[in-house]
């Protein structure tokens, strides 16, 4: 009698028993290449996707979205203004420095020019549903991790395909 219930026990068992080795087996497999498993409960189903739609999981798609969006609208404000700080400069034949919005003392002109684009990026920011932290968030992650970097240049580029960064 022990012996026909230890058997029905033992039987029901195989199954999770198959299937949380394939588990193991393949998120050990996945982990040695990168990828990152995701499981149901009941272990019956199971996705693996890259790191980078790890980090878009994590992040959010809707939120990647908008920051991308973001990206290309400030992308579009910045070739608005920058000839004019290259026209500035270049009238004086001064280098134009690096980062020059960064700058603590500009010129009249360039000082305009430059908190017009800080006061433009942080609307676009807002007007496409982040905030600047989450903005400063997100493009500190995608610095930080080479492949979620790489998709959003993608990303970037199909909107922007004539911007010279995508070239």
């Amino acid at each position: 009698m022990f012996s026909g219930v230890h058997q029905v026990f033992r039987g029901s068992n195989r199954g999770r028993t198959s299937r949380l080795t394939w588990v193991l087996l393949l998120s050990t497999l996945g982990w040695l290449w990168g990828w990152v498993p995701s499981l149901s409960p009941d272990f019956s189903k199971m996705t693996v996707a890259t790191m980078a739609s790890a980090q878009t999981a994590k992040i959010g798609q809707r939120r990647l979205n908008n920051y991308i969006n973001a990206l290309v609208d400030i992308e579009k404000v910045r070739d608005r203004i920058f000839p004019n700080v290259v026209t500035f400069y270049s009238q004086g034949q001064q280098p134009i420095p690096k980062n020059v919005c960064r700058r603590g003392t500009l010129p009249g002109f360039v000082q305009e020019s430059c908190s017009s684009y800080f006061i433009d990026s942080a609307s676009i920011v807002r007007k496409h549903h982040l905030t600047i932290a989450e903005f400063n968030w997100i493009r500190t992650r995608a610095r930080a991790d080479e492949t979620l970097g790489a998709w959003i240049h993608q990303q970037f580029c199909l909107r922007l395909p004539q911007e010279p960064i995508c070239r």
